[in-house]
């Protein structure tokens, strides 16, 4: 992630990255138990009526939640994209963070059709804050349930497929430097 932010910014990444808070607890969120619960465990606790009404009235706890789940979907999608096999640092194997998408995304795809297949508005707070657009209460409710039950599938689905071919390339990797004990370099895969 370093990478992607301007020059003047990665040292204080670096130095931010070095601090012990910060490294235990970025050390606890990124272990393969705790990462899919607190993510799943957020996306539950934020659309839990009685919280999302207070979040969405109350500016602090509007960006709690909204940072919360920004860093914390960050966290777990870095655990399951890590481009690293374990031998070169990951924290868990390929087929385990297969595993993990397949065990998280179940609960949000059932929250995203429990929330599109109410038939009753669960969300009043809307009522009182309003809507971006002049939409009936119940087709925004369904509109959302869409948006958690359809994007979580097709992400789930397409972590899956890079986990699964990085997983393959480096099996490839391993078969051929034991086949080469030579040490050639081996490119990577072109398709």
């Amino acid at each position: 992630m370093a990478n992607g932010l301007p020059w003047r910014c990665r040292p204080v990444l670096k130095q931010a990255r070095e601090w012990p808070p910060i490294r235990t607890a970025y050390r606890l969120l990124q272990q393969p138990i705790v990462a899919p619960v607190i993510f799943v465990g957020l996306i539950y606790f934020w659309l839990w009526p009685p919280i999302h009404f207070r979040a969405m009235l109350n500016a602090r706890e509007y960006l709690g939640m909204n940072w919360s789940m920004l860093i914390d979907g960050m966290l777990f999608w870095w655990l399951i994209l890590d481009p690293r096999s374990v031998e070169e640092g990951a924290r868990c194997r390929f087929g385990f963070r297969i595993a993990i998408v397949l065990l998280a995304a179940p609960p949000q795809i059932l929250i995203g059709a429990y929330l599109f297949l109410h038939l009753h508005v669960i969300y009043d707070v809307y009522a009182i804050c309003g809507r971006l657009w002049a939409v009936d209460p119940i087709v925004d409710q369904q509109i959302g349930g869409l948006i958690t039950w359809i994007p979580t599938s097709m992400m789930s689905i397409v972590a899956t497929l890079i986990v699964w071919r990085r997983w393959m390339y480096e099996d490839d990797r391993t078969r051929k430097r034991a086949a080469d004990p030579g040490g050639a370099v081996i490119a990577a895969p072109t398709a």
